[in-house]
């Protein structure tokens, strides 16, 4: 009997079993909820061999219960362009595995509605979740598949081959290991295990007789894989520094070298199959990419860049370099590329968004990309099959940029990680298509098309992320949502509906910070700061601003409003303020203080370090304190009529960058960079407890009160979740995937409402589900 038969009879035989409980089941029960194990486990793969796979899911109930792990490995046997649920699950499926059943609905559900309408109506969400998305608006995210199985930062990527041709995508990430994966299947090959640090540098070569996969990381230690076998070649356990770049390098005749870089500033030659050190080379401390190519007149050469804001073109043929200037930054990044007409130039990136093409022969510039991601941690470059070169480049919004080197500006950004990206890497596949790797801080590994990527933004016209909201009732009792907009706009909605209502224009470029107030009439008052230095007061109702303060000299990024037990309203903004000392850039920041009736300032004050939020609070007594949030990772409290300080809180381990105030508990709620939120008594500044579970930044907090007169704490974050607490046992009462980093969060009545690195998100929130 055939296999394909076997297994056809098979998957019969185990649907069989799944109908026989439906004539026992009761009316609307899910008849999936009582499917065996084996079945869940299993029965994807015999329907993959048989051709049933694919009617197979397009059961959403299949898909909320079928255990992830086996179902992703034969789930790119099926055609995603044509089954909308499929590219629901793959943009999930790094949520799944740890989900239960209702979890996964719920989180396919919510990732349908923002990227995958049709399949969205295909995939109910259950009753009774404590949070159940209502609307969204914003940029869509671009189809891609997603790898899942990394429990770390991802770090490193690099495309290999196994003998026959096969390509493998190798990642490394912050625990040490190497996996190989196959990016046709996206099935996890093997796992290389044997750094005992974070792995920071990939790099792969195709020889005549076989193939070489060198990792190297912060134990100080290179290692040369065979992708084949999993087998070690060779270890360099010499003293090299943390190693930071690797690049294989082809010099002339047969000869390979394996180039490194560490943080002490020197690169190595190695070579590779004796693991003797060839040559050394000093640049300056620290080095953060390296690249290399053979020239068309046949000179291998490598490139460096680092801290130190120089690129170094050496040429190993003659052994001279040559020192390319013209970054403001630390180099960060860097690839070689050709253009149509063979000419071959160098790309390189820095830290502050240049990116830079060179004549790499001459050393003369040739064109400045324009870019506005804050940070570029990656370039990559491919040419597609028509001949059309193409460069990537990703950093520290996630987003991806694709470019055509010849023009200024990119063409398209793909969006989808929630967190800093790391590494790019592009492949040919066998068919001649061309696959785009992507790794970040988000802890995944993405696959994208790029000739298939690139939608514009929905209709709402959000192209960018949402990082302020705020909410309020007007004395009419309707409710209204503010948020900012793009070039300086503040975009008002109906937050139970997602429809807009206004739109308020005044501010000359970017909104940061956003929060009403009432005064003593009632009159409702928006506030609003921004990069251009000026703080707005706006009757949200009229749309009118005829206040517009100015006292900043630089842009304006946080803003805070309280009535004080007079009922006298005030205000607190803060900007950064940059000087240049002993050569060396500091920053502090000048928080200024307001009398909303008037309006007039009454006070300020500098604070020695950037402040990175700030909130009022009403203590026990009555008596509203400011409270600060910093780079210095303390939480400070201050008396907003004196200025003077009124104690600190300390007890994060990184950088501190939310806030939040629960009236009914008296609790204060901080979060930060180390990825936890801690609760304290800002009266007595005890300690009250720590919250874990985020997996990187915590960037926005919000606390409210549910008609139980019970009080939960959201939180938001770069791991692209909101979570539900208990804040006063501590324990966690939801995690909702939101599909991009969390940058702020507010209770509009009886919703939560998200702004993302995409958009805004609106759930209903369940008390009885909490």
């Amino acid at each position: 009997m055939r296999e394909v038969e076997i297994q056809a009879r098979i998957t019969e035989a185990l649907l069989g079993t799944l109908t026989a409980a439906e004539g026992r089941a009761g009316a609307g029960e899910d008849v999936w909820g009582t499917a065996n194990s084996y079945l869940l486990r299993h029965l994807a793969a015999h329907a993959a061999v048989c051709g049933k796979l694919e009617k197979l899911v397009d059961d959403a109930g299949y898909l909320t219960h079928a255990d992830p792990g086996h179902l992703l490995t034969v789930l790119g046997m099926v055609d995603a362009g044509t089954h909308p649920m499929v590219r629901a699950y793959w943009r999930a499926a790094h949520h799944l595995p740890d989900a239960e059943p209702v979890d996964r609905a719920n989180i396919l559900h919510t990732i349908a509605v923002q990227d995958e309408p049709e399949a969205a109506r295909r995939l109910p969400a259950p009753a009774g979740r404590p949070l159940t998305i209502r609307w969204a608006r914003g940029r869509d995210s671009d189809f891609h598949r997603t790898l899942t199985g990394h429990t770390d930062r991802v770090k490193a990527l690099a495309f290999t081959t196994l003998p026959g041709g096969m390509p493998l995508l190798a990642s490394g990430d912050s625990d040490g290991a190497v996996r190989l994966w196959d990016p046709a299947t996206t099935e996890l090959h093997t796992t290389l295990r044997g750094h005992r640090g974070a792995v920071n540098a990939l790099a792969s070569i195709t020889l005549p007789e076989r193939t070489l996969l060198a990792s190297g990381g912060s134990d100080e230690t290179i290692r040369l894989w065979d992708p084949a076998t999993a087998d070690a070649y060779a270890i360099s356990m010499s003293r090299t520094g943390q190693v930071t770049a690797m690049t294989f390098i082809r010099m002339r005749g047969d000869a390979i070298l394996l180039a490194s870089a560490d943080n002490d500033g020197v690169i190595r030659l190695w070579e590779p199959f004796t693991g003797a050190c060839h040559a050394t080379f000093a640049h300056s401390p620290w080095i953060r990419t390296l690249t290399s190519t053979v020239l068309p007149d046949g000179r291998p050469v490598l490139v460096s860049g680092g801290n130190d804001h120089d690129v170094r073109l050496w040429d190993l043929a003659s052994d001279t370099s040559m020192l390319l200037s013209g970054h403001t930054n630390s180099v960060s990044a860097s690839t070689f590329l050709t253009l149509r007409d063979g000419t071959v130039l160098l790309a390189t990136a820095d830290i502050m968004g240049g990116i830079r093409l060179w004549d790499p022969v001459t050393g003369r510039p040739h064109t400045k990309l324009i870019n506005s991601t804050e940070w570029v941690t990656a370039l990559a470059f491919t040419t597609l099959r028509d001949g059309t070169p193409l460069l990537a480049s990703t950093g520290s919004t996630g987003g991806i940029r694709l470019w055509n080197p010849g023009a200024p500006t990119p063409h398209t950004t793909l969006s989808g990680h929630t967190d800093w990206g790391n590494a790019l890497a592009f492949s040919t596949l066998d068919d001649g298509s061309t696959l785009l790797a992507s790794a970040g801080d988000d802890h995944t590994v993405r696959l994208w098309d790029p000739l298939t990527t690139g939608r514009e933004g929905t209709s709402t016209g959000y192209t960018a992320g949402v990082e302020s909201l705020a909410f309020t009732v007007l004395p009419d009792g309707v409710s209204l949502l503010a948020a900012e907009g793009t070039g300086g706009d503040i975009q008002l909605w109906n937050p139970r509906d997602g429809i807009p209502t206004g739109v308020l224009q005044g501010h000359s470029t970017s909104v940061h910070a956003l929060a009403f107030a009432t005064v003593p009439d009632e009159t409702p008052l928006l506030a609003s700061v921004g990069s251009d230095a000026s703080l707005r007061l706006w009757n949200p109702v009229t749309g009118a601003s005829d206040t517009v303060l100015t006292g900043h000299t630089e842009p304006v990024r946080l803003l805070a409003t309280a009535t004080l037990p007079g009922a006298a309203t005030i205000m607190a903004s803060a900007s950064r303020e940059h000087a240049r000392q002993d050569g060396k850039s500091k920053y502090s920041s000048l928080i200024r203080l307001w009398n909303v009736v008037g309006p007039t300032p009454y006070a300020q004050f500098s604070h020695k370090n950037s402040v990175t939020a700030l909130a009022f609070i009403t203590l026990e007594d009555g008596t509203v304190a400011l409270v600060t949030t910093c780079t210095d990772r303390k939480v400070r409290l201050w008396d907003p009529v004196t200025t003077k300080p009124r104690g600190t809180l300390v007890g994060h381990t990184d950088v501190t960058t939310a806030l939040a105030f629960s009236t009914t508990l008296r609790l204060l709620a901080s979060a930060g960079h180390d990825g936890t939120v801690r609760l304290w008594d800002p009266a007595t500044g005890a300690h009250r407890g720590t919250l874990t579970g985020h997996t990187s930044w915590v960037m926005a907090l919000a606390f409210t009160t549910l008609p139980d007169g019970s009080t939960i704490l959201a939180s938001g974050g770069y791991d692209g979740t909101m979570r539900l607490w208990n804040p006063l046992t501590g324990r966690a009462l939801h995690t909702m995937p939101v599909g991009a980093g969390v940058h702020a969060l507010v209770f509009a009545g009886p919703m939560l409402v998200a702004g993302t690195g995409r958009g805004i998100v609106a759930f209903d929130v369940d008390p009885g589900g909490v």
